[in-house]
């Protein structure tokens, strides 16, 4: 009996990851969130402190198909700056990228830390980690959001995460 619950509780983990990671792309904005939209194009929100740089900048206008691109800084995760592996991992494991208020799948987001991070001398890492995704929306307004945890738990959706929203505008 011990050995059925050793073996069942990383595989039922593994399927929620898995079900966490689906998605798909929704192509056009629900008319009820275009308000919230148009305020954060006018208005949009200063970067917080987890992420370095959004391409193209939150609130311009942008093409079809876009390459968007989201570097994120792992030690602005915690309020210690945590930049430890576990923290760095549980990050890139728990990242979520939505559009128009739908997750995208995990399998298009393109996720890179090779040459970006360095290790400092009391095992801490620096820098960022760059996640891009190219889209094919339609003409009008679209609404982003980026959800992340330093927390292990985070990968499974059991955590709080932190996130940002941001907005573009498509004219064809």
């Amino acid at each position: 009996m011990l050995l059925f619950l050793v073996l069942l509780v990383p595989f039922m983990l593994y399927i929620l990851w898995l079900e966490r990671g689906r998605g798909y792309v929704q192509s056009q904005l629900d008319n009820s969130l275009i308000p919230t939209a148009e305020t954060l194009l006018q208005h949009p929100a200063p970067l917080p402190m987890f992420v370095d740089a959004i391409i193209p900048s939150p609130g311009s206008a942008i093409a079809s198909p876009q390459n968007v691109c989201v570097s994120l800084l792992p030690g602005g995760l915690t309020p210690d700056g945590d930049s430890s592996n576990d923290s760095l991992r549980n990050a890139v494991g728990s990242l979520e990228i939505f559009v128009n208020d739908s997750r995208l799948p995990r399998d298009i987001i393109n996720v890179s830390m090779l040459g970006i991070l360095t290790m400092t001398d009391d095992g801490r890492l620096t820098g960022r980690v760059d996640s891009c995704f190219e889209l094919r929306l339609e003409q009008g307004h679209h609404l982003f959001e980026l959800r992340v945890s330093s927390s292990p738990f985070g990968i499974f959706g059991l955590d709080v995460f932190q996130s940002y929203r941001w907005a573009y505008f498509l004219d064809m």
